[in-house]
């Protein structure tokens, strides 16, 4: 018999979360047609209704590539920090979005990379892969004080634009180790650049400008065993929290990412917040699937990480596959919406496992220590008690592999009313049970095997169900075309996903109405996870379906200055475009695959058609020459296809015709060196092989 003691101990429960971040893998959510958005968002944030998520994270964007693509900064250059443009990207949508649908969500902001004028790393780096941190301005540059203020005016242009006030903010780079490095390599007692940084900069930036409300996390890096490049234990910055009255002034939240249910026995009893600050990466359908955790083990980690490791809240990576899927990590998340041109999108059984715990418990909330724990037939069960008085609670189960019947004794003033119990199998989710009648504050369930149940004596929860017919798949549109006049300057057009740079929506050169133009120049800080700078050689954005094969694919382009190479290397610039992109075949789950035929021309003249892959530093040349060509003058660039034959133009003039066979399809995309490009008229018409006829 369980026991449960409503007087007991327990920690509060601080809700469970999710992360829209990690570059790109929202980017497609925005271009939804509505009601079906709409219904998106309603399925994860509008409480009682679905997922019913009470704390939204999101990626402060840098114009750096951080796992599925680039998310754009509100502060391009140091100049642009004293009126930052708060509408590029969607996270600033997204979250308010979220508070329309629940006015009490938490926000909360980390970055993974940074624009390059921060602490002045874009003149700091080396010259070459070998040498990218040639200094410290450089390799800790996340640490600087021109990093706290760019962080300020992103909460406080937050607050200004969108009304929306910043709960929390990530005081690391996402996922690096780099700030445990000491600042005095030579001095034992030398505090690392993490704690200075949060220390004496951070969170006196915060309290300067009135910002004192905003919490800090940290330190935002894995927390599993034999972590890749941790120079320390899993947990250790607990203990450094402890040692120092100043940091542990300075941390409200200490946010492990991937914790695997686990924490130390010092962090456990340390009296700090314990946050598995992101986890999950899971497939969102009910078992594992393709390495990717599933709903049902989904559950499990939110159980068990307060039972083994007493963490009082997990944010789950990542909130929706709204990306294309030859992106890093494909169809995953708690929710597939990566089709915005005919408006299809799943609802996983992610976003029920969710609900099982938010909709039967609130951010306030008290876990029970004595109805927590974990059968000897592998169910997990954690209970919490509603703070109002009333002895309300729930108890959620997530069963093993056996059937079990559980009898729980109520005591405590725990109320004795009716339970109400809903359950999730592989077959049906989130479905109603009868209702299970106490006799002397007792009762007994029995529980299926590889099933979650939610047992409460609260009432008001729902199985959301959308007015509007989820519409059926599409291809993305055959023959396509975008001029851009529709847009607003500063805008992400319609199905573009930026890979590497970033393609926003700008006054043409030269005359008047729009274009797309390309606007990272030079080095961002990238994000370095593990120590490893994500180097790339050129800006990538791209479009389309995935199955097209035969298709004549044009745009107006035009080089506006000279550029660099990722290093700061000055070099020509350089513009391109892209077709039969990103079909190679997938190795890992968190492949990036956007090789293709690219058709590149430089300021002299210099051409080529290329297989390339602006992820490495190699392409293979399949034809080049020079024609006729200067910067700040518009030109045509076409790429024809049609089997195996391969025609590139530049302004209307036949330049290659090669037979290759190394990509049958693949989707259409524009490109750059790191350098200013504008492109525009983009046209993409099928032309059905062999009736192509020669152009």
């Amino acid at each position: 018999m369980l026991i449960i003691d409503g007087n007991g101990a327990g920690r509060i429960f601080e809700g469970e979360g999710v992360v829209s971040g990690g570059g790109g893998n929202t980017r497609l959510l925005i271009d939804y047609p509505e009601p079906y958005r709409s219904d998106i968002l309603d399925y994860l944030f509008k409480p009682n209704y679905g997922a019913s998520y009470t704390h939204l994270k999101v990626e402060v964007g840098g114009d750096v590539f951080s796992t599925t693509g680039t998310e754009p900064t509100h502060a391009r250059t140091r100049e642009e920090l004293a009126n930052p443009n708060m509408y590029r990207g969607y996270e600033l949508w997204l979250m308010s979005e979220a508070k329309k649908r629940n006015s009490k969500i938490q926000l909360d902001i980390l970055q993974w990379g940074a624009p390059g004028w921060i602490n002045d790393f874009s003149n700091n780096i080396g010259k070459n892969k070998d040498n990218y941190y040639s200094n410290h301005k450089s390799k800790y540059a996340m640490y600087s004080q021109d990093n706290a203020d760019y962080l300020v005016s992103y909460i406080q242009g937050a607050k200004r634009v969108w009304d929306l006030d910043i709960d929390y903010v990530g005081g690391n780079q996402n996922e690096s180790f780099v700030g445990l490095d000491a600042v005095d390599p030579c001095d034992p007692n030398s505090p690392s650049y993490l704690k200075n940084y949060l220390v004496n900069i951070l969170r006196p930036t915060l309290d300067r400008n009135g910002l004192q409300h905003v919490k800090i996390i940290a330190p935002d890096i894995g927390g599993r065993e034999q972590e890749p490049y941790n120079p320390r234990s899993p947990w250790a910055f607990v203990d450094e929290v402890l040692a120092d009255p100043l940091l542990l002034n300075a941390v409200s939240v200490i946010g492990y990412h991937y914790v695997k249910s686990t924490s130390t026995e010092i962090a456990q009893n340390s009296g700090l917040t314990l946050w598995e600050s992101e986890g999950w990466t899971g497939s969102g359908s009910w078992y594992d699937a393709n390495g990717q955790k599933g709903a049902l083990e989904l559950a499990r980690i939110m159980n068990n990480n307060y039972i083994k490791a007493k963490v009082t809240k997990t944010n789950v990576w990542h909130m929706i596959s709204s990306s294309y899927t030859n992106l890093s990590f494909p169809k995953t998340g708690v929710m597939i919406a990566d089709e915005p041109w005919s408006g299809i999108y799943t609802v996983m059984p992610g976003v029920w496992a969710a609900a099982h715990t938010n909709q039967f418990a609130q951010p306030g909330w008290q876990y029970l220590d004595s109805g927590c724990g974990l059968t000897t037939g592998g169910t997990s069960y954690v209970t919490l008690k509603q703070p109002d008085g009333s002895g309300n609670y729930s108890v959620i189960m997530v069963t093993g592999d056996i059937a079990e019947t559980m009898t729980i004794k109520l005591i405590g003033g725990l109320s004795a009313d009716t339970v109400h119990v809903w359950k999730s199998n592989e077959g049906q989710q989130f479905i109603q049970q009868p209702d299970i009648m106490t006799s002397d504050s007792s009762y007994s369930i029995n529980l299926e095997p590889n099933s979650i149940y939610s047992l409460t004596t609260t009432t008001g929860q729902q199985k959301g169900q959308s007015a509007h017919p989820i519409p059926a798949p599409q291809s993305f549109p055959r023959n396509y075309y975008d001029d851009f006049e529709s847009y607003v300057i500063g805008e992400t057009p319609k199905f573009t996903s930026d890979v590497e740079g970033v393609f926003e929506v700008a006054d043409k050169f030269g005359s008047g109405g729009k274009a797309l133009r390309q606007v990272v120049a030079g080095p961002m800080k990238q994000w370095d996870a593990w120590m490893t700078p994500r180097i790339r050689y050129c800006t990538h954005t791209q479009l389309g379906d995935l199955d097209w094969t035969d298709y004549d694919f044009s745009s107006d382009v035009c080089i506006e200055s000279a550029g660099t190479d990722c290093y700061g290397n000055e070099k020509p610039g350089t513009v391109s475009i892209v077709g039969r992109a990103g079909t190679q075949a997938r190795k890992y789950i968190n492949d990036t695959l956007i090789s293709g035929y690219r058709l590149q021309v430089d300021q002299a003249g210099q051409w080529s058609l290329r297989i390339t892959d602006p992820l490495k530093d190699s392409d293979s040349i399949l034809a080049s020459g020079s024609v006729p060509f200067s910067a700040n003058t518009w030109h045509h660039l076409k790429l024809s296809f049609g089997g195996p034959i391969i025609k590139g133009y530049i302004d209307n003039n036949l330049v290659a015709s090669v037979t290759d066979n190394t990509y049958a399809t693949g989707v259409a995309g524009l490109g750059s060196g790191y350098n200013y490009a504008q492109y525009d008229n983009i046209s993409i018409i099928h032309v059905p092989y062999p009736k192509q006829e020669e152009q």
